[in-house]
């Protein structure tokens, strides 16, 4: 497949009506045969925007009342993404969904598609998303599993690394290093695709570094991630040393190369997370200057491991730890600290020396609009999901405990909440989700929707954390789990 086309390739505003519905699977399939998509994954698309467009026509309008609606086609790093919007009646997906006639085009959906979001817009109406992932070849179909399962016995002391800039060139590379890091069991698939990879480098989602061995193979990798191209917080992860180059400061070196990009593309921090199992990625963040922001129990699933490196195996689930490094000054935001945890916010604001103001304590008068402004993502592999909380409305209460009931049916184990700090009401909204059970897990600077900063809580459906035993570094990091830990005996 060619990389000719990326982001948003075509968008049809269309009447909502039965009779124009081949004339969107049309346009979908059209672009699918221009995009070079194969035939099957085509029709499946089809279908899953032809089931969208008649949710929208039967439930988004009054009988007889006029409508539209958009669709919009986007090739995107490693997918394809079709959104399917109106502006019509607001729609409980959820309610829908357990009704047995209207929810079956729901159910086919969710069958068919590897990853479908129902997004309610407050003003700007409703959406549909739509993702298929690309179906690039594996590893294994790579013929890259016999060279992998090598023995790793150490290299040479005195061999000379080359540290630079990834190119599209080294992504095959790079997944050989994930493997003999990790085998199969890292938590984001994308690091085993060469072809999304490459992707993502060329579309601005992806900064990485590596370093080379004399024979040209990576021995290093490490990127920053971005939700979007030019955004001013991303993620710093993906942190590999080949176990035959291990102590010999490969980490510290990459990450020096990335805070200097960091800072040439204008950002002002980034994220890193850290699992408690072990001490040496705690250990490795902390000597770049970062520092705790967030204390997520029951985070990772006990799959995820590190080749040759000993974890309790005790625990199904275990926590881990976001921090902060900032790079460049932050405005000075004016945040809403919720009065049960204002002493662990602003703690953790000046441990990151962040700038802020904490606005005073007192009733503010809000005018909430109708509808409240989520986005909702579930990751099956991990078996958790984020609910974002972009904008409240009238309808918080009930929506957010209609999400939670129904994830908890699905069996998803982690449900993470972020909300937004520079909102007022997010003082009296956090204490509607810690009624529901879900309970502080710390502070995520720069990043919701608007640039801003969030406030993370965090929901266990049925998961005993009792049995971790977690290996934490800092005195400080100790303090927050343990407050954390605290919040979550008493939901």
């Amino acid at each position: 497949m060619g990389n000719k086309y990326f982001g948003e390739i075509a968008r049809l505003k269309i009447t909502a009506s039965n009779e124009f519905i081949p004339t969107v699977t049309g346009f979908v399939r059209n672009i699918g045969e221009r995009l070079e998509i194969d035939k099957t994954m085509n029709r499946k698309l089809e279908l899953l925007v032809e089931e969208a467009a008649l949710n929208v026509i039967n439930l988004g309008f009054d009988p007889g009342e006029k409508g539209e609606y958009e669709v919009a086609f986007k090739r995107l790093p490693g997918k394809i993404v079709v959104e399917v919007a109106d502006k019509g009646l607001p729609v409980d997906y959820n309610k829908v969904e357990s009704d047995f006639e209207a929810g079956l085009g729901i159910l086919l959906m969710k069958k068919l598609a590897d990853e479908v979001n129902f997004v309610n817009r407050g003003k700007d109406g409703k959406l549909v998303e739509i993702t298929l992932n690309l179906p690039y070849a594996t590893p294994e179909e790579l013929e890259l599993q016999s060279q992998l399962e090598k023995t790793a016995a150490l290299a040479p002391e005195g061999e000379e690394l080359t540290f630079r800039a990834a190119t599209i060139d080294d992504t095959t590379g790079i997944t050989r290093s994930i493997y003999r890091t990790y085998g199969y069991t890292y938590l984001s698939d994308t690091l085993y695709y060469p072809e999304k990879i490459a992707e993502m480098i060329q579309e601005g989602y992806l900064c990485p570094v590596i370093a080379l061995n004399p024979d040209g193979e990576v021995v290093g990798h490490a990127s920053i991630r971005l939700e979007f191209p030019g955004a001013k917080v991303g993620e710093f992860g993906q942190l590999v040393a080949d176990p035959r180059y291990r102590g010999r400061g490969i980490a510290k070196k990459l990450n020096h190369m990335l805070v200097d990009a960091a800072k040439i593309t204008g950002m002002f921090g980034y994220y890193a997370d850290a699992v408690t199992t072990h001490p040496y990625s705690q250990k490795t963040i902390l000597k770049s200057d970062a520092h705790e922001a967030a204390y997520m129990p029951g985070f990772v699933p006990a799959s995820f491991s590190i080749k040759k490196m000993k974890v309790d195996e005790s625990a199904d689930r275990h926590a881990e730890i976001v921090y902060f490094r900032r790079i460049a000054k932050n405005r000075k935001p004016t945040i809403y600290t919720p009065l049960q945890h204002s002493t662990m916010i602003k703690n953790i604001y000046d441990l990151n020396n962040l700038d802020y103001t904490i606005a005073p304590m007192k009733i503010n008068e809000v005018d909430y609009q109708a509808v409240t402004e989520v986005r909702t993502r579930v990751l099956e592999t991990p078996n958790r999901a984020f609910i974002s909380i972009d904008e409240y409305g009238l309808d918080f209460d009930n929506m957010l405990k209609k999400q939670l009931k129904q994830l908890c049916l699905k069996k998803i184990e982690i449900i993470i909440l972020d909300l937004p700090l520079e909102n007022p009401s997010t003082r009296n909204k956090s204490v509607v989700a810690e009624k529901l059970g879900f309970f502080f897990s710390g502070v995520i600077p720069g990043m919701s929707i608007h640039g801003g900063d969030l406030l993370r809580l965090i929901y266990l459906n049925n998961v005993d954390i009792a049995a971790d035993k977690p290996v934490i570094v800092t005195d400080f990091g100790k303090e927050l789990a343990n407050y954390v830990l605290w919040c979550s005996s008493m939901v």
